[in-house]
């Protein structure tokens, strides 16, 4: 059906690589221990690109600058968080972001206000469709900058 995923086998640090660097616009580093290079996750590729693309999209479009990825590797489960330091997202928003339409704050966003409100919520529907979790939080105690992690299962050693 549309909802089924196509599973393959991938490294994840080489996918990651390959996904920022078509994103000649972006300054996006991606930081992760040595010992999950050779890592790899069984996903639906197509899915997690599109995935993290609208979350850089994301990053890009509220924040600009400098956007880091941190992967990380807990048993077999995978953590990929995208930070940014844009303006951040009002804690009563956070809850919602990922619902259908729902934008954020005019205030928080840089440039023109085009978007759908649809690229969050295929985030958390791709990620709910590989059994996993996506969370928002304000990168900063002033409440500024963003975190968008998304939990995975999936990972093989």
């Amino acid at each position: 059906g549309v909802n089924a995923l196509t599973l393959e086998r991938f490294l994840i640090v080489e996918f990651l690589e390959r996904l920022t660097d078509q994103r000649s616009t972006r300054d996006i580093n991606i930081d992760f221990p040595s010992e999950i290079k050779d890592i790899l996750i069984e996903a639906d590729k197509r899915r997690l690109a599109r995935v993290l693309s609208n979350l850089l999209d994301n990053a890009d479009h509220y924040a600009g600058g400098a956007t880091r990825i941190e992967v990380q590797v807990k048993e077999d489960t995978l953590r990929l968080s995208i930070i940014d330091n844009g303006p951040g997202i009002r804690r009563e928003e956070q809850s919602s972001i990922f619902e259908r339409f729902a934008r954020g704050s005019e205030g928080s966003r840089r440039g023109s206000g085009t978007g759908t409100g649809l690229g969050l919520s295929l985030v958390a529907e791709h990620v709910k469709l590989h059994g996993g979790s996506v969370e928002v939080l304000s990168a900063n105690s002033d409440g500024s900058g963003s975190i968008f992690t998304v939990t995975l299962p999936g990972v093989i050693r």
